[in-house]
């Protein structure tokens, strides 16, 4: 695989000083390549210059750092991506013959949806972007005579099986936004007549009663699984774990651990210290220690760097931002084929997140999670940059089930009317929680703060804001003096923004400094 990659890689401005290696033992002598360094050379040449072969699909996410990634495939890679996607939901139990419903924010531009149309697999492919999606996709998955398997982001199996085994909840929620939006009187009924026609609500739960797969990706599945158990007692849920840049990384091919197998088939991985990688992103010439896959140990613990072939564009050396730990360096399961049984051996991992601050939703320490949605404290600056008089904040997760949020600010002043600024910063916190990336009639269905979500509590309960005197930011000076002093690296001098407690007791004592300032 590295022959494949370095052969053609030089080709490229972006690996102009690589040269040709075979041996994965040389891997560790090659500088780091980071997507900021592609997206430099993409906005200075141009991307047709940067790219080996004429893409023939992209995918793109708006990353950690708020800044979109494109990343390119050519036509060849599409199908190798296809078929070694097939390859792996072969080993964990999907059938050419099986009937799938795949439902996601983007539909037939995942990659689900890709190896579906590629191999022109029986189901359905429904988009989940809006209202009128939501309803459509209802309406056809309902018509289907058997789904065998499924593919989705976790908390949707939740909200559909609810939609399901209790359409009234959901019809209400249609009528509502049917009468918002159309003022004239009876049309408003004849409209929400019409759309939520042809829809078996009957035929829907009895076909995914008997639904014997579950694939879930972009959010943790362990907090979700004793819900999903009971809600579908005969599927047999498998976790994904990949990304834009790598399409899986890998995948729960056995269920008796709550692990994902690393498949390295299509990828070489190494972990690394989020601050080595920090060192080589401020300087490209800076050769990062790692830990190559094949030196792993049980409880390692770092961020995950990829390499990878690509015509367009391979990844040599690539963070991708995400912490794993390794659970078994050499985990052996046994997967059952038609006429014979396999054994396969791969190192075993578990996603810890990203490694920028990130939060989990009552969910271990598996993914930056609320209410199904990854959490970066990116995201938190953007919804409290146009409030004004903010120096600070930090946010606390309480575990529970469900845990809360606790949003501890720090004002620039004295706050003149503490409870209106409270309610800015609450209401602007919740509305990005909430629009980020969901599907609009399904937060309704959950995340409404006049009705139970999916957890069980409302909505507004789970989000609480504590406004401390300015005075408190001493406590934060002193703190980031003693760490320059110790001479912690540069991202590591502010103390962490985003921290995980278990219980109310806990939180009282992390905050008790800062509230009496």
């Amino acid at each position: 695989m590295l022959d494949q990659i370095t052969a053609a890689a030089s080709r490229s401005p972006v690996y102009s000083k690589i040269g040709h290696i075979t041996d994965v033992s040389q891997l560790s002598k090659l500088p780091m390549t980071s997507y900021d360094q592609i997206q430099a050379l993409f906005d200075q040449l141009g991307a047709e210059n940067v790219l080996l072969e004429k893409p023939h699909i992209f995918w793109y996410t708006s990353g950690s750092t708020g800044k979109q990634k494109k990343v390119y495939y050519s036509e060849a890679d599409h199908d190798v991506i296809a078929q070694g996607f097939m390859q792996l939901l072969y080993l964990s139990g999907v059938r050419v013959t099986d009937s799938a419903w795949v439902f996601t924010s983007t539909g037939g531009d995942t990659l689900f949806g890709r190896v579906l149309n590629k191999y022109d697999l029986p189901g359905l492919i429904t988009t989940l972007a809006s209202e009128m999606d939501v309803i459509k996709a209802l309406r056809n998955a309902s018509k289907l005579e058997r789904i065998d398997t499924t593919v989705g982001v976790t908390w949707l199996y939740l909200v559909i099986h609810k939609i399901a085994h209790h359409p009234q909840e959901f019809q209400k929620i249609v009528q509502k936004l049917v009468k918002d939006k159309v003022k004239i009187p009876g049309l408003s009924w004849l409209i929400y007549r019409y759309l939520m026609r042809g829809i078996d609500y009957q035929n829907l739960a009895k076909t995914l009663s008997k639904t014997r797969l579950g694939f879930s990706h972009a959010e943790a599945l362990a907090p979700y699984i004793p819900k999903i158990k009971a809600a579908y007692p005969k599927m047999e849920m498998h976790d994904v774990f990949g990304a834009t840049e790598q399409w899986v990384q890998a995948i729960q091919v056995s269920t008796e651990h709550n692990w994902l197998s690393f498949f390295l088939r299509y990828s070489i991985p190494e972990l690394a210290e989020p601050e080595e990688v920090l060192k080589a992103k401020q300087d490209p010439t800076y050769i990062p220690k790692t830990t190559p896959w094949y030196e792993w140990k049980k409880g390692m613990r770092g961020e995950l760097i990829l390499t990878r072939p690509g015509e367009c564009l391979p990844l040599i050396r690539y963070p991708t931002g995400d912490m794993i730990e390794v659970m078994d360096p050499a985990y052996k399961f046994t997967v059952k084929l038609e006429t014979t049984s396999l054994d396969i051996t791969l190192p075993a991992i578990m996603s810890l997140g990203r490694a920028t601050d990130s939060v989990d939703y009552d969910s271990g320490d598996q993914n930056g999670n609320f209410f199904g949605f990854k959490v970066y404290s990116r995201q938190i600056n953007d919804a409290l940059f146009k409030i004004p008089n903010i120096r600070w904040w930090e946010l606390y997760h309480i575990r529970g089930s469900p845990g809360r949020f606790i949003f501890l600010v720090i004002p620039e002043a004295p706050v003149q009317s503490p409870r209106e600024f409270q309610a800015e910063i609450h209401a602007s916190l919740t509305k990005t929680f909430v629009e980020y990336g969901a599907v609009d009639t399904g937060r309704q269905f959950i995340l409404d703060g006049s009705v139970a979500n999916g957890n069980g509590a409302p909505h507004k309960e789970l989000i609480e804001v504590v406004v401390t005197r300015p005075e408190a930011y001493n406590v934060i000076d002193r703190e980031v003096k003693r760490r320059m002093k110790e001479g912690r690296a540069m991202g590591r001098q502010k103390p962490k923004r985003i921290i995980k407690v278990e219980n109310e007791a806990e939180f009282k004592r992390l905050v008790e400094e800062k509230l009496k300032a």
